[in-house]
């Protein structure tokens, strides 16, 4: 039984849904505590009402959900993750903020380790997210990493101030053939942020990006809207940006290196870029 209370923890019977694949459907409104990432399979439509919101419990420190095998062999496909509210509730985490921002290359990336990332899937194939409001991560919103064929769209980021690295959509290279759309609201970071080489934190993979559109992002006061990063040797090439609006304090569009490896290439091939104001 699902409590939806806010209190009591949902966790195994969420997981026990999930697990059973196919649409899985949470149909009422409710905040459901999780207070350990859940694991979503392939071929499974996850589909939460509107007020149907995941809380992250207090000093759970962990993703709220990913997929099977992310950061580990093998791959998961058809998956779809459609409504509801992913609440990473990054103040009662009892974490020091200007701590992890200052300490965060302390360790390399780990799949294991509590990075922050709020939801988070790599190696996967035919992937969608849709009409998500991502609220309060430590990290990075959505991560995306080793994507073939991948939907993002309809995102409202609900973010408070508290802490800094706090990217929309992240996607990470080996990335193919994705669509990026219709975001709203305001992160710390960078609305979309695609870097083929990443920070130690959260270099789940590393590789090229190819052939991904991004159309009508929308920030009031944002940090940067669109940052494009390539380094390692990595092309990132066919990136096509169509309507960047609203107001940034850096960048509404950055195109530019990584400096986590210095003196490797650089490449950058196909960039279109239009209807930026």
């Amino acid at each position: 039984m699902l409590y939806g209370d806010g209190i009591h923890d949902d966790t195994l019977e969420l997981q026990a849904m999930l697990d059973k694949c196919g649409t899985v459907r949470i149909e009422k409104t409710g905040t459901y505590l999780v207070s350990k990432t859940l694991k979503i399979h392939s071929n499974t439509r996850f589909e939460l009402c509107p007020g149907a919101r995941l809380l992250a419990a207090p000093i759970s420190r962990c993703a709220l959900i990913e997929n099977e095998h992310f950061g580990r062999e093998g791959r998961e496909e058809n998956i779809e993750i459609i409504g509801g509210i992913f609440d990473g509730n990054c103040d009662e985490m009892g974490l020091d903020a200007m701590y992890i921002i200052k300490h965060r290359e302390d360790n390399p990336y780990s799949p294991d380790a509590y990075s922050g990332k709020l939801l988070r899937f790599a190696g996967i194939d035919n992937f969608i997210l849709e009409k998500v409001t991502v609220r309060n991560p430590l990290g990075y919103g959505i991560q995306i990493a080793d994507a073939k064929k991948f939907i993002v769209r309809d995102i409202f980021f609900d973010y408070n101030w508290h802490y800094g690295c706090t990217d929309g959509v992240h996607v990470n290279g080996p990335s193919y053939d994705g669509v990026i759309e219709n975001l709203r609201g305001t992160t710390n970071d960078d609305m979309i942020g695609m870097t083929t080489v990443d920070e130690m934190h959260a270099e789940v993979t590393m590789g090229e990006i190819v052939n991904v559109d991004i159309r009508n992002i929308f920030a009031n006061n944002g940090y940067s809207g669109v940052r494009l990063l390539s380094v390692g040797g990595f092309d990132m090439k066919r990136i096509r940006i169509s309507g960047v609006y609203g107001t940034y304090r850096h960048n509404a569009v950055l195109v530019s290196q990584h400096g986590m490896r210095p003196g490797t290439p650089i490449w950058f091939d196909d960039i279109i870029v239009e209807k930026v104001s």
